[in-house]
């Protein structure tokens, strides 16, 4: 898992607590009543640290105690526990050699378009014409300059029409700036992607990005790419990317969808984060710009300078007519037998019609041929069974046999080849200009019957697939938008299934003869495919085809990979399928992984209680494991320990990780003296904890309290915390109270004498930070706990002087308590008008603080704060709002609620009354049922919701009015359910029985393809 999912999971995790906690409405000290009862006694700022974020990753001893103590299932907790650790990446392979810079590369090889002269050989001209100088160039240089000086990160991106002059601006200011910087040049989203898990692009180079399109349109690679690029940016300064693109994809890739799925989440990311500079290059001269390119033709006598401008002279489109773009246009738009031949307007055509139905990437020949052969009529039907190929490479080389040119200016073609390696076959694409001036005008020539076949029958790329589907759906053409899901199924995408689903026909739906078919035919291909497609089928209405798919990925699974054994055991056991693989007995024939996957093996086994293969693959590593890795250490003596009798081998590890296991990583290396104290090998145990002392990380205070806490969890090893102690007396920072804390509960947890806390004490009360509550709260107990009362009546004294920030209003209200429990009543009412301006009322402890108010009789207080959280739209904040009188506000609040709740939305009137049922808040979920139902707005969630919260004649009156609705309208409706043939005719009555079967020959290389894919 990578970093970025691996802190996802761990907010997740926080944040489920958190809820879990607010959903109990208990203060801290309750919660540490509770686990304390139930015999795991947690510290303030373990919990504290436990609940938010921006600390370690808690252990799981606490994340299973507080689970227990607030009545969770503890299953989900551990599975976003497990998914927090971060697994070690690989190390880079060694990057190519040094690429050439901008100025050695040249222009034509970063696709800068040539401006040849009408009628001229273009030997006689330069490749480019002098450069104008105009305000986007500054905005250009602006930008690169501190990146290229590695003071921060940027991904520059030129943006505008087609042939404006985007990359050549990019091209002029690169050669200006950093002329000689290395430049990386990926072909598409796939090389990209490549690029970036190689770990070549870095400080120092210029990864350049033209046509971004070609990055950003490619499914879930192109969204894993953008994610690592963004990450890359904003982690590493002196990055440079530049690239230019189109505005219409831009506009349309940051624009959010309104559909729950986000194709293009990570893209948008990428292009609105802080490190991404657009610069719009403007499609027109000014009057002024013309008469300085009037002056500068004029002196260079470029004659192409001065074409260009008179061309331009009515509109102003100057630049764009030095690469010939208008004319291409207008040869096109002119029709076949004028400038192209009927065969050649045919394929062009097809090309544009093909990018139409969303396929961005280069089409292969044979699509193109297949569709353009099927327009012409039998008159133009050629006797060479070549003729595309020839076709073909006239347009593309701009010369036909006979010598006559396809092309404008001996320069500018109507397709261009590209190649994925030397020596491939071409696939094609329209030139930029020719297609964006068709979708501007909304004349993009329309997908033929042909072209839907020919999509079908020669598309393998599964995203292409799917991309086409969707723009089929849209058009209303069912059956082939079903047909094409099908392939891309086959080909193996696994994020299709809801779709098919929604596309199939309602009069006819065969839900489980769809998702058997699913089943059977689902292309396995990748890891991470297999892992989407075992969870979409996983449903116990539809066990046949969950059993079908999992015995498929068992049946190829190749069980002499241990990579490939411990992704589709890890895969299957959260469907508890584990059994179907361990039947085929992989722990006998797998070959011997290293250290970290053989521990990770060991843990899928003995986790899932698969005891006795986990013994006998323990068996298998022991002869030659490195009892150096603490993860496998661990791993092989929770499997020893579990197979019972094998006291002898336990011993042995114990000895052996005692002396050698490396106590670097700590938190593997707690794993490890936790099994130890577990197995009862207390003098390993008490070796290996005083290794972990001797090298545990005593700078910071957060990192030695979370090793003495450890220590405390196992059991206790008050040698340990001794020397660890000692250790950081001098070294630790003790500069964060809420950290200092940490570590001070875990020294009076091994009962360390105040010969060694009291140095941490003062430094920590004389010198930490007092700016934020939590922290100074979370110490003063830490203090109290210690007997240092003197300490903390010091620190609540700086408190008050330095004016601590009241922001979190639960621990207000606890300092203010505290104040008084000291003496020092005299400041209270100055410090509770400040937590009053201060507290952050969208927390959930504000009740805290409202009670703490009234119970201290500070009604003009109370009613401030209460008026600040009337502007709450949240029924929780009116249940604390009625519990200390203030019945205005909470009504507020409740209107609040009820005015700002979308009627139509399918889920959050349910999730309103809910809340609104927590909180005793009957009268206004019977509002929110009556304002659904004057609104026409009933929904199955709200029915269900204001049955849970005892409201039956509500509910019984909206599922009246929602049987009584008409099914809805789809959005662009066919003349039936079964939608339109791709000719616009209706289309007959069909099931998907009566559909064709996926040819088995074009599976294999559609498979082939899906490999090279990854699947977020």
């Amino acid at each position: 898992m990578t970093d970025g999912a691996a802190q996802g999971a761990l907010a997740l995790l926080r944040k489920e607590l958190r809820q879990a906690r607010a959903d109990q409405g208990w203060s801290i000290d309750r919660l540490l009543a509770r686990t304390a009862a139930q015999g795991v006694p947690l510290g303030r700022t373990t919990v504290s640290q436990a609940l938010n974020d921006g600390h370690p990753r808690p252990s799981s001893r606490t994340v299973a105690a507080l689970a227990r103590a607030l009545g969770v299932d503890p299953a989900p907790l551990h599975a976003l526990w497990e998914r927090a650790s971060p697994r070690a990446a690989p190390a880079p392979a060694p990057g190519p050699p040094r690429a050439p810079g901008a100025a050695d590369t040249g222009p034509a090889l970063l696709e800068v378009h040539e401006a040849p002269l009408p009628g001229t050989d273009p030997g006689t001209l330069p490749f480019l014409t002098p450069y104008l100088l105009r305000p986007h160039d500054e905005e250009l240089r602006h930008a690169l300059a501190p990146a290229l000086a590695e003071e921060r990160s940027v991904l520059l991106l030129a943006t505008g029409g087609s042939s404006t002059g985007k990359t050549r601006a990019l091209y002029e200011a690169l050669c200006a700036l950093a002329p000689g910087r290395p430049l990386l040049r990926p072909h598409d989203h796939v090389g990209l992607l490549n690029l970036l898990h190689a770990g070549e692009a870095g400080p120092g180079q210029v990864l350049w990005l033209d046509e971004a399109q070609r990055f950003l349109h490619g499914g879930p690679v192109a969204e894993e790419a953008a994610e690592l690029l963004r990450r890359l940016l904003l982690d590493r300064p002196g990055v440079v990317a530049a690239g230019t693109l189109w505005t219409e994809p831009y506009q349309g890739l940051v624009a959010r969808p309104d559909t729950v799925a986000d194709p293009h989440g990570r893209v948008r990311a990428l292009l609105t984060s802080p490190a991404t500079r657009k610069v719009a290059v403007p499609g027109r001269l000014t009057d002024a710009e013309r008469e300085r390119w009037r002056r500068l033709a004029a002196d260079s006598g470029d004659p192409r300078m001065s074409d260009s401008l008179h061309a331009g002279a009515r509109d102003g489109r100057v630049v764009q007519h030095l690469s010939g773009g208008p004319e291409l246009y207008e040869a096109f738009r002119a029709g076949p037998g004028a400038h192209f031949s009927v065969a050649e307007h045919a394929l062009v055509s097809t090309a544009l019609a093909a990018r139409g139905l969303r396929h961005y990437a280069p089409v292969p020949g044979p699509l193109l041929a297949q569709a353009a052969d099927a327009v012409l009529d039998a008159r133009h039907r050629s006797a060479d069974p070549d003729w595309a190929a020839a076709a073909l490479r006239s347009l593309t080389r701009g010369v036909r046999p006979d010598g006559r040119r396809t092309d404008i200016r001996s320069t500018l073609t109507a397709l261009v080849a590209v190649r994925a390696a030397a020596g491939e076959e071409p696939a094609y694409e329209p030139a930029d200009y020719l297609e964006q001036a068709l979708r501007a005008e909304k004349a993009l020539p329309a997908p033929t019957p042909a072209l839907w076949r020919a999509v079908e029958e020669h598309t393998t790329d599964p995203h292409m697939l799917f991309a086409a589907a969707q723009e089929a759906r849209w058009l209303d053409h069912r059956k082939q938008a079903v047909l094409l899901m099908r392939r891309a199924i086959a080909a193996g995408h696994p994020h299709v299934l809801q779709s098919l689903m929604l596309a199939l026909p309602r009069d006819s739906w065969q839900g489980e003869e769809v998702l058997l078919w699913v089943a059977d035919h689902a292309g396995l291909t990748r890891h991470d495919g297999i892992r989407l497609f075992l969870w979409s089928l996983h449903d116990p209405a539809w066990p046949e085809a969950g059993a079908r798919i999992a015995r498929r990925a068992v049946a190829q699974a190749d069980v002499t990979d241990p990579d490939e054994v411990a992704a589709l055991l890890s895969e299957l056991g959260q469907i508890g399928q584990q059994g179907l693989l361990l039947a085929r007995d992989p722990v006998t024939h797998l070959r011997l992984p290293e250290a970290p996957l053989a521990a990770r093996l060991l843990h899928l086994l003995s986790s899932r209680g698969h005891v006795a293969d986990a013994v006998r693959l323990a068996d298998r590593l022991l002869p030659g494991a490195d009892l150096t890795r603490p993860d496998l250490t661990a791993e092989l003596l929770v499997a020893l320990r579990a197979a019972g009798g094998r006291e002898a081998d336990v011993a042995a590890v114990a000895r052996e990780a005692a002396r050698h296991v490396d106590p670097g990583d700590t938190e593997s290396a707690l794993a490890v003296l936790d099994e130890l104290v577990e197995a009862g090998e207390d003098d390993a145990a008490r070796l290996f904890a005083g290794r972990l002392a001797e090298s545990a990380d005593v700078a910071d205070a957060e990192s030695v309290g979370y090793v003495l806490d450890g220590l405390r969890a196992c059991g206790g090893m008050p040698g340990a915390a001794v020397r660890i102690a000692e250790r950081a007396v001098e070294r630790c920072d003790l500069s964060v109270p809420e950290d200092v804390a940490f570590l001070l509960d875990g020294l009076r947890a091994h009962a360390v004498g105040p010969a060694l806390t009291r140095p941490f004490v003062r430094e920590a009360v004389g010198e930490g930070d007092v700016g934020d509550v939590t922290g100074v709260m979370l110490l003063l107990w830490s203090l109290r706990e210690l007997g240092e009362t003197a300490q903390a009546a010091r620190l609540l004294d700086r408190a008050v002087r330095e004016s601590v920030g009241l922001s979190d209003p639960e621990y207000a209200a606890c300092f203010l308590q505290e104040l008084a429990a000291h003496g020092l009543a005299r400041v209270v009412p100055q410090v509770a008008e400040r937590a009053v301006e201060e507290a952050a009322v969208d927390r959930v402890g504000v009740g805290f603080l409202l009670r703490e108010l009234r119970a201290t009789d500070r009604p003009e207080l109370l009613a401030r704060l209460a008026a600040r959280c009337a502007d709450s739209s949240e029924p929780r904040v009116a249940g604390q709002l009625r519990q200390v009188g203030q019945d205005a506000c909470a009504r507020r609040v409740i209107d609040r609620a009820l005015d700002r709740t979308d009627l139509r939305s399918p889920h959050a009137p349910a999730r309103l009354v809910a809340g609104l049922a927590a909180e005793g808040e009957l009268d206004a979920a019977r509002r929110l049922a009556r304002a659904a139902l004057d609104a026409d707005a009933p929904s199955p969630d709200l029915v269900a919701a204001l049955r849970k919260a005892g409201l039956p004649q509500e509910a019984a009156l909206l599922e009246r009015r929602l049987a009584d609705r008409p099914p809805p309208t789809p959005a662009r409706p066919g003349p039936t359910s079964y939608g339109l043939e791709t000719d616009g005719t209706s289309a007959a009555p069909w099931r998907w029985s009566d559909l064709p079967p996926v040819d088995e020959d074009w599976c294999a290389r559609a498979r082939a393809a899906s490999r090279e894919t990854r699947w977020l």
